[in-house]
């Protein structure tokens, strides 16, 4: 009689554990949750910076030819060709492209292959020596000019001025016209860079 009594107890508290751990469970399971998505965008900044209209992505470049000088009569001078007493210019046009970041640029000549040794470039039209743009001795880079576009803004086309002086070495003239049949040729390089947009470290 007492063995039924211990089994009945046992079973009773068997099944009051089993409610207990189901209310548990259900608690559980039954919480408010909630969860929501957002959605991020960006928008890239173009950049599109030219020279002489020729953008520096497209892979193309710009000619310039020295033989367009001020002579045009061909009595004197053969079309197309320079000699002593010939001088011209031509322009750098930096252009925005659209480009929705500031940008530094640089215009420089190097390579020079063949040139007159008499033959300078300058800044000014007058082609006077205080004038003349000047080669680095090391790198051989002359630089014709630098400056930056804001975002929406415009640069003055840059002229540069040539002049092969009648009144320099004619030893040297000379030599250079015996070996005319060589072209004479030398390369402009633009670059533009993004302007830093890291704010300046306090002063």
């Amino acid at each position: 009689m007492k063995a039924g009594k211990v089994v009945k107890s046992l079973g009773m508290a068997a099944v009051a554990l089993t409610l207990v751990s189901a209310c548990m469970v259900g608690s559980t399971l039954a919480k408010y949750t909630s969860e929501v998505t957002g959605n991020g965008t960006a928008v890239v900044a173009k950049w599109a910076p030219t020279f002489n209209g020729i953008a520096g992505t497209d892979g193309q470049s710009f000619e310039v030819n020295l033989s367009d000088s001020t002579i045009t009569d061909n009595t004197k001078l053969a079309t197309g060709k320079i000699a002593p007493g010939t001088k011209g210019s031509f322009a750098i046009e930096v252009g925005q492209g659209g480009s929705e970041v500031a940008f530094d640029y640089t215009v420089a000549i190097s390579a020079i292959t063949n040139m007159p040794k008499n033959l300078k470039f300058y800044s000014a039209e007058k082609c006077e020596p205080s004038d003349e743009l000047n080669f680095d001795s090391v790198s051989g880079i002359c630089q014709l000019a630098s400056g930056n576009v804001k975002v929406g803004g415009t640069v003055e086309p840059t002229t540069v001025y040539w002049k092969w002086a009648a009144d320099g070495s004619d030893a040297d003239d000379t030599a250079d016209g015996v070996k005319a049949a060589a072209d004479a040729s030398f390369t402009i390089t633009c670059t533009a860079t993004q302007i830093d947009l890291a704010p300046a470290p306090a002063a």
